[in-house]
Protein backbone atom coordinates (compact mmCIF):
# COMPACT_ATOMS: atom_id res chain seq x y z
CA UNK A 1 0.00 0.00 0.00
CA UNK A 2 2.83 2.39 0.87
CA UNK A 3 4.22 2.06 -2.61
CA UNK A 4 0.83 2.70 -4.18
CA UNK A 5 0.25 5.87 -2.16
CA UNK A 6 3.81 7.06 -2.82
CA UNK A 7 3.50 6.49 -6.57
CA UNK A 8 0.21 8.41 -6.72
CA UNK A 9 1.69 11.28 -4.70
CA UNK A 10 4.82 11.44 -6.88
CA UNK A 11 2.71 11.40 -10.01
CA UNK A 12 0.51 14.23 -8.68
CA UNK A 13 3.54 16.32 -7.73
CA UNK A 14 5.06 15.68 -11.16
CA UNK A 15 2.05 17.08 -13.03
CA UNK A 16 1.35 19.82 -10.49
CA UNK A 17 1.77 23.34 -11.81
CA UNK A 18 0.52 26.86 -11.27
CA UNK A 19 -0.27 28.49 -14.60
CA UNK A 20 -1.50 31.94 -15.45
CA UNK A 21 -4.37 32.14 -17.91
CA UNK A 22 -3.57 35.29 -19.81
CA UNK A 23 -6.79 36.33 -21.48
CA UNK A 24 -9.77 34.94 -19.68
CA UNK A 25 -12.91 36.16 -21.40
CA UNK A 26 -15.25 33.66 -19.77
CA UNK A 27 -15.12 30.48 -17.74
CA UNK A 28 -15.90 28.65 -20.95
CA UNK A 29 -12.74 29.95 -22.68
CA UNK A 30 -10.63 29.45 -19.54
CA UNK A 31 -11.67 25.79 -19.31
CA UNK A 32 -11.04 25.41 -23.02
CA UNK A 33 -7.48 26.73 -22.61
CA UNK A 34 -6.88 24.44 -19.64
CA UNK A 35 -8.21 21.34 -21.40
CA UNK A 36 -6.20 22.05 -24.55
CA UNK A 37 -3.05 22.29 -22.43
CA UNK A 38 -3.81 19.10 -20.50
CA UNK A 39 -4.45 17.21 -23.73
CA UNK A 40 -1.10 18.37 -25.11
CA UNK A 41 0.56 17.14 -21.90
CA UNK A 42 -1.24 13.80 -22.28
CA UNK A 43 -2.85 14.14 -18.86
CA UNK A 44 -6.20 13.82 -20.63
CA UNK A 45 -7.11 12.29 -23.98
CA UNK A 46 -10.17 14.14 -25.18
CA UNK A 47 -10.34 17.79 -24.21
CA UNK A 48 -13.91 18.19 -25.48
CA UNK A 49 -15.26 15.51 -23.14
CA UNK A 50 -13.45 16.91 -20.10
CA UNK A 51 -14.43 20.48 -20.95
CA UNK A 52 -18.10 19.49 -21.21
CA UNK A 53 -17.92 17.49 -17.97
CA UNK A 54 -16.50 20.49 -16.09
CA UNK A 55 -19.15 22.83 -17.53
CA UNK A 56 -21.94 20.39 -16.64
CA UNK A 57 -20.53 19.99 -13.16
CA UNK A 58 -20.66 23.75 -12.73
CA UNK A 59 -24.27 23.90 -13.93
CA UNK A 60 -25.33 21.29 -11.36
CA UNK A 61 -23.89 23.20 -8.43
CA UNK A 62 -21.66 26.21 -7.93
CA UNK A 63 -17.95 25.48 -7.66
CA UNK A 64 -16.76 28.72 -6.07
CA UNK A 65 -15.42 28.23 -2.54
CA UNK A 66 -17.30 30.70 -0.32
CA UNK A 67 -15.20 33.42 1.40
CA UNK A 68 -12.28 32.86 -0.98
CA UNK A 69 -11.42 33.99 -4.50
CA UNK A 70 -11.10 30.36 -5.65
CA UNK A 71 -13.22 27.76 -7.35
CA UNK A 72 -12.65 24.02 -7.40
CA UNK A 73 -13.34 22.34 -10.71
CA UNK A 74 -13.26 18.58 -10.56
CA UNK A 75 -14.27 15.62 -12.67
CA UNK A 76 -13.77 11.93 -13.20
CA UNK A 77 -13.68 10.51 -16.67
CA UNK A 78 -12.31 7.67 -18.78
CA UNK A 79 -10.60 10.41 -20.78
CA UNK A 80 -8.33 11.26 -17.83
CA UNK A 81 -5.04 9.43 -18.29
CA UNK A 82 -3.61 10.20 -14.87
CA UNK A 83 -4.88 11.98 -11.78
CA UNK A 84 -3.97 15.62 -11.64
CA UNK A 85 -4.23 18.64 -9.39
CA UNK A 86 -3.27 22.02 -10.83
CA UNK A 87 -3.78 25.68 -10.03
CA UNK A 88 -4.63 28.38 -12.57
CA UNK A 89 -4.50 32.10 -11.88
CA UNK A 90 -6.48 34.76 -13.73
CA UNK A 91 -5.33 38.35 -14.24
CA UNK A 92 -8.89 39.62 -13.79
CA UNK A 93 -11.66 38.12 -11.68
CA UNK A 94 -14.42 36.10 -13.32
CA UNK A 95 -17.92 35.77 -11.90
CA UNK A 96 -18.92 32.22 -10.92
CA UNK A 97 -21.58 30.62 -8.77
CA UNK A 98 -20.39 29.68 -5.30
CA UNK A 99 -21.04 26.38 -3.55
CA UNK A 100 -23.50 28.38 -1.44
CA UNK A 101 -25.30 29.34 -4.70
CA UNK A 102 -24.31 33.02 -4.40
CA UNK A 103 -22.44 34.69 -7.26
CA UNK A 104 -18.82 35.45 -6.44
CA UNK A 105 -15.66 36.66 -8.12
CA UNK A 106 -12.73 34.30 -8.42
CA UNK A 107 -9.21 34.67 -9.77
CA UNK A 108 -7.87 31.23 -8.86
CA UNK A 109 -9.04 27.94 -10.30
CA UNK A 110 -8.14 24.70 -8.60
CA UNK A 111 -8.48 21.78 -10.96
CA UNK A 112 -8.72 18.15 -9.92
CA UNK A 113 -9.13 15.32 -12.39
CA UNK A 114 -9.15 11.56 -11.96
CA UNK A 115 -9.83 8.57 -14.18
CA UNK A 116 -13.42 7.27 -13.94
CA UNK A 117 -12.43 3.91 -12.51
CA UNK A 118 -9.65 4.95 -10.25
CA UNK A 119 -8.34 3.36 -7.06
CA UNK A 120 -9.66 4.29 -3.64
CA UNK A 121 -6.10 5.50 -2.90
CA UNK A 122 -6.29 8.13 -5.64
CA UNK A 123 -9.68 9.32 -4.41
CA UNK A 124 -8.43 9.40 -0.84
CA UNK A 125 -5.42 11.54 -1.76
CA UNK A 126 -7.50 13.94 -3.90
CA UNK A 127 -10.04 14.32 -1.13
CA UNK A 128 -7.15 14.94 1.29
CA UNK A 129 -6.02 17.81 -0.98
CA UNK A 130 -9.59 19.21 -1.14
CA UNK A 131 -9.71 19.29 2.64
CA UNK A 132 -6.33 21.03 2.86
CA UNK A 133 -7.59 23.79 0.59
CA UNK A 134 -10.20 24.95 3.02
CA UNK A 135 -8.81 23.76 6.34
CA UNK A 136 -7.10 26.95 7.40
CA UNK A 137 -7.04 30.58 6.42
CA UNK A 138 -3.32 30.45 5.63
CA UNK A 139 -3.83 27.46 3.30
CA UNK A 140 -6.46 29.46 1.44
CA UNK A 141 -4.08 32.44 1.15
CA UNK A 142 -1.27 30.21 -0.07
CA UNK A 143 -3.36 28.84 -2.93
CA UNK A 144 -4.80 32.28 -3.72
CA UNK A 145 -1.30 33.76 -4.04
CA UNK A 146 -0.46 31.09 -6.59
CA UNK A 147 3.27 30.77 -5.82
CA UNK A 148 4.13 27.44 -7.45
CA UNK A 149 7.27 26.72 -5.42
CA UNK A 150 5.58 27.49 -2.09
CA UNK A 151 2.48 25.46 -2.97
CA UNK A 152 4.59 22.51 -4.09
CA UNK A 153 6.60 22.63 -0.84
CA UNK A 154 3.37 22.80 1.12
CA UNK A 155 1.86 19.83 -0.76
CA UNK A 156 5.05 17.79 -0.32
CA UNK A 157 4.98 18.42 3.45
CA UNK A 158 1.29 17.60 3.68
CA UNK A 159 1.75 14.39 1.69
CA UNK A 160 4.52 13.30 4.06
CA UNK A 161 2.14 13.97 6.93
CA UNK A 162 -0.57 12.00 5.13
CA UNK A 163 1.75 8.99 4.80
CA UNK A 164 2.76 9.28 8.46
CA UNK A 165 -0.88 9.35 9.56
CA UNK A 166 -1.40 6.20 7.55
CA UNK A 167 1.65 4.74 9.31
CA UNK A 168 3.22 4.19 5.94
CA UNK A 169 6.28 6.26 6.47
Amino acid sequence: ATQQYSEIILSLLEVFQVNAILEPTSMETVLNTICTELEALEIIRNKRVIHDKLIKREQISGLGIPNTSMSLYHARSDEVVKPCFRVYTLPNPILVRGMDEADMEINTILLMLAPENTSKEVLEILSYISNLLIQREENIRLFELGDEIKIKEFLTKQFQRFLKEKNLF
